[in-house]
This record gives C-alpha cells, sequence and structure tokens, in this order.
C-alpha cells in the first residue's frame, strides 16, 4: 500500500512458505548417506514507513519493520558403507528481529547529505537439536536457552554534484547480520569431514565506509570505489581436528579494495567493463588462532566482466558477457583452493509485436568448470554447466 499525498507513506507485508528434500548418495559406495526428507520453513515479516512533510530541503523517513524466520530439520543419517540406518535427526529454531528507523536526506544545493539511525530488538529462541539412534533411544536431546538483545546501527553519507558531468561521494555506515537458523542448528558431513553448528552464535557486526567518484558525458560513464569494512564476530568454519570443523565467531574480518566500470555507448550497443580488487585478512584468537592473518574462505581477490548490450528501439536485441572470478580459498586454512575461472554468457532476443518477443540465452557456453566447493578426498562440486534457455516473454 502506497500513499501519495503531502504526508506518504508505504506498507508491506509478506509471508513464505517453502519445504525441503534431498537425499545424498555416496560417490564411492554409491549407496544412500543421508535422507533430507523433511525440512519445512517459513518466513514473515512487514515494513510500515511514513515521510511527514517537513520541507527545508529535507525527506525524512521514520519507520518500523519486523522479521520472523523458523525452520525445523527432519533427516536420517546413513553408514555410506553399509547402507545401514544410523540416527534420525532433528533440529531447528525461530529468528525473529524488530526494527525502528529514521532516515533524512537534505539537500543543499550542489550536495545531498544522508544519516539514519537503526535500533534492532532481536531474538534467538526455541533453538533445538535431538539425535536418535536406529532403536529409538535419543543418544542427543538439547534444547537451547533463548536470547535476546538491542543492537544500534547507524549510516551517513553525502553527494557533491562537482558538474554536471562529476559526482563525489562518501559514506560510512555500520550494519548488523543474525546467524542463520542453518548456522546455528544444523551439522553436516561431506565424505569424512564433519562440520557442527554452534548455537552460541553471537550476530556479526560490520563497521565500513567507501569513497567514490563518477563521471559521465556523451555516453561515457567512469566510476571508481575505495572501500574498507570490519567484521566483527565473522562466522566461519574453523578446523578444531582432521575432519571436524565448527562454525564459530572470529575475532574480525578486515576487507579493503578498489572496485571500478567503465560504460561507452556505440550506436545501438553498450558497452561495459568491471573489475574488482578485494585484500582481506582475517583476525582470530583462542581455537580460530591458526587462521589469523589468512585470507578468509570463498573470497577472490580479483573479479570482473567485459559485456555488451544491445540497447536499440529494434525488434532484435541481445547480449553477452565474458566474467572472470579469480582463484579463492576453499577452507578456513588455504588447503584447498578453488581454481578460476572464465566464462561466457550470451542472449538473444526478437520482438514480435509490443506485447510479445521470445528470448533464447545461454549460460557458461564454455562449459568451464567453475568450482563451487572441494572436498578434502577432493571431490569438487562445479557451479552452473552449460545451460541453455528459450522462453517467451509477454508484457501487458
Amino acid at each position: 500500500v502506497v500513499g501519495r499525498g503531502s504526508w506518504q507513506f508505504d506498507a508491506i507485508a509478506y509471508g513464505q512458505w517453502r519445504n525441503f528434500n534431498n537425499r545424498v548418495i555416496s560417490s564411492s559406495t554409491y549407496k544412500l548417506s543421508l535422507d533430507q526428507k523433511d525440512t519445512p520453513a517459513s518466513g514473515q515479516g512487514g515494513k510500515i514507513e511514513i515521510r511527514p512533510p517537513v520541507g527545508g530541503g529535507h525527506t525524512l523517513r521514520l519507520g518500523a519493520d519486523y522479521r520472523r524466520s523458523k525452520g525445523d530439520l527432519k533427516e536420517d543419517s546413513y553408514n555410506a558403507s553399509t547402507g545401514a540406518l544410523t540416527a534420525h535427526r532433528f533440529g531447528g529454531g525461530v529468528n525473529t528481529d524488530f526494527g525502528l528507523f529514521a532516515e533524512d536526506d537534505w539537500e543543499l544545493g550542489p550536495v545531498t547529505l544522508t544519516g539514519g539511525v537503526r535500533g534492532d530488538s532481536y531474538a534467538i529462541r526455541d533453538g533445538y537439536f535431538r539425535s536418535v539412534n536406529p532403536a529409538g533411544v535419543a543418544t542427543i536431546d538439547n534444547q537451547f536457552a533463548n536470547r535476546s538483545d538491542w543492537e544500534f546501527t547507524w549510516r551517513g553519507g553525502g553527494v557533491f554534484h562537482a558538474t554536471e558531468a562529476l559526482e563525489l561521494r562518501a559514506a560510512a555506515y555500520s550494519s548488523l547480520r543474525l546467524p542463520t537458523l542453518n548456522e546455528l542448528y544444523r551439522p553436516f558431513r561431506v565424505g569424512a569431514e564433519v562440520t557442527t553448528a554452534n548455537e552460541m552464535l553471537e550476530p556479526e557486526r560490520l563497521w565500513g565506509g567507501e569513497v567514490r567518484i563518477d563521471w559521465a558525458s556523451d555516453g561515457t560513464k567512469l566510476s571508481a570505489t575505495l572501500f574498507a569494512n570490519h567484521l566483527s564476530n565473522a562466522i566461519a568454519n574453523v578446523t578444531l581436528a582432521p575432519n571436524l570443523n565448527q562454525r564459530q565467531n572470529l575475532d574480525a574480518i578486515d576487507s579493503k579494495g578498489l572496485e571500478v566500470s567503465a560504460e561507452q555507448a556505440i550506436g545501438p550497443a553498450t558497452l561495459r567493463a568491471t573489475y574488482a580488487f578485494t585484500d582481506a585478512k582475517v583476525d582470530a584468537s583462542g581455537t580460530a588462532a591458526t587462521l589469523d592473518g589468512r585470507r578468509p574462505a570463498q573470497i577472490a581477490k580479483h573479479g570482473g566482466s567485459v559485456s555488451l548490450r544491445s540497447n536499440g528501439d529494434g525488434p532484435f536485441g541481445g547480449f553477452a558477457t565474458l566474467r572472470y572470478i579469480g582463484k579463492q580459498n576453499e577452507d578456513d586454512r588455504g588447503l584447498l583452493v578453488l581454481g578460476d575461472a572464465l566464462t561466457l554468457d550470451a542472449g538473444l532476443s526478437w520482438r514480435l509485436n509490443k506485447a510479445v518477443s521470445i528470448e533464447a540465452r545461454g549460460e557458461n557456453l564454455f562449459d568451464e568448470l567453475v568450482p563451487a566447493a572441494i572436498s578434502a578426498s577432493g571431490v569438487v562440486e562445479r557451479a552452473t554447466p552449460r545451460t541453455l534457455w528459450v522462453g517467451a516473454r509477454v508484457s501487458f
């Protein structure tokens, strides 16, 4: 619901209900090792925001929002060598977050200033994990204590329209992320490697800042952004012993880097190139002390793309994107490495009339092996292989 009067407002409410089931087969014995037979999850929430007409170049936003997520797992574990049932496992919980926020944009000629504050009342509750052996005897029966707290975050920034073509931007901010139900309550196993959940995980907290310059003139656009972030209580999989990991809060992950992009209109098409450099390292102590100074898992130092996309009004259109992602550590200690990859996506479209068009597109047309994960035994999980799509689009 959107109100467009002098007192503008918008309100939204949503609900999502999902279920998931999956069976895992051993890659060596081809026997069932895990049956995730029932994994229901739901999410509900909403937001209301009002913009009172304060005048004086100000755009004031006041509001509240609410999010709730609930999930449960029911799965059976099997011995991958014999195929015998070893355990029935059950787990889950509820996360909620109620937030209040205020934000103001202040236009001062060529300068626009933005500032905002937010308070979140979060709760992690009703957590449990239970494991029952094939004889029906509970071997683990944990009911976890409820937790709740308030967290306050902020952000501020500004834009300076220096000339018609040049803009300078700067921002500083903080934010909060609750651990997911999966991180809190669900252990998992890949081959011989076991990763346990951790019901005591604390929320992640981010502090960061960035500066950016944008220039645009006669179909040419250039931008560059420098950023630095400090993520405290970063959640990661930490190696405790051979084939045993646990999700833990690290002291922090510090990252800094550069993002640049260039765009040029060429007749009925636009050529765009991007590059990102991210330098990140772990700050760790205690049981995770061996990770101190290392590069975090699943973060590439280099990445970039080159794309060409049509933007004309004719009946035919298309795009092509060449994308590169650099090498990444797969595990916390950097012993397993995901190789770099270069992929090509492309598509064509034919507009039959104002309402109907036909489209064909392909992802990873070279069928490049893009590793998404790798186990200690060397089994590689690949990302999207060559995938072709044909469809129709109807607009009304």
